[in-house]
């Protein structure tokens, strides 16, 4: 058997240490990009929502101080819709499962149709997608306080549907921290009702493209758990 000569032998220490190197570069590089991600999610402040008074889906008084502290979600239904809504609520459901058993995070669905939406029909609601009380909160009142709420505060668009005309609103998500901030928003990319082949290989598409989003909100909501004091 040849006995490896020096050289050979400091080469492939050499090699050895390089790798080494190189790998512990790498994997610091990817550990402080993960920082930085982290940070800007927590850091960045896209508005504020103003204090509200409303109605939940048991008929108790809501306010923005039933939310201080708490890292929320928010989006914006109705219970007759035959559009985006019961998208949406399916996948706040999933946001909801994935984060059962988590301290301090919460999902608020505000009723774009309050007149039609009293707690009873939100109560109904809520069960048909599996709210958890405390958690999941469906909230209702004034008309003209939660359009304004919605356009001022959350910077989206609604419409009051006329005659035959649905009512149209924003079908983003909104996180909110635990001061009322906003903090971010995620489009759902939803897939209207349709027919056909076309329909279906879209849905699958669009859902990838959901679960995506759903992920970023996800690690948004870890990070901001991950700044708080």
């Amino acid at each position: 058997m040849t006995v490896p000569s020096r050289k050979v032998v400091a080469w492939v220490w050499l090699i050895f240490f390089l790798g080494l190197i190189i790998g512990s570069v790498i994997w610091v590089s990817v550990l402080v990009a993960d920082i930085a991600k982290k940070r800007a999610a927590a850091s960045q402040v896209l508005g504020r929502v103003s204090d509200f008074a409303l109605v939940d889906q048991d008929g108790k008084n809501f306010s923005l101080a039933d939310l201080r502290g708490k890292i929320w979600v928010a989006d914006f239904i109705f219970t007759r819709c035959a559009g985006p809504c019961p998208l949406m609520s399916s996948r706040m459901a999933d946001l909801q499962k994935s984060l059962d058993g988590i301290d301090g995070v919460g999902f608020v669905s505000i009723s774009v149709d309050p007149d039609y939406d009293r707690p009873e029909l939100l109560r109904e609601y809520a069960k048909r997608y599996g709210a958890k009380p405390g958690t999941w909160t469906f909230l209702t009142g004034d008309k003209k306080r939660i359009f304004e709420m919605i356009t001022t505060d959350f910077k989206m668009g609604v419409a009051d549907g006329r005659g035959d005309q649905p009512i149209i609103h924003g079908t983003h998500f909104v996180l909110v921290d635990g001061e009322g901030r906003i903090r971010g928003y995620y489009g759902m990319n939803e897939v209207m009702l349709e027919e056909g082949a076309a329909a279906i290989e879209t849905a699958v598409k669009k859902k990838a493209e959901r679960e995506d989003v759903l992920t970023k909100l996800l690690n948004d909501i870890g990070a901001l758990r991950a700044a708080q004091p």
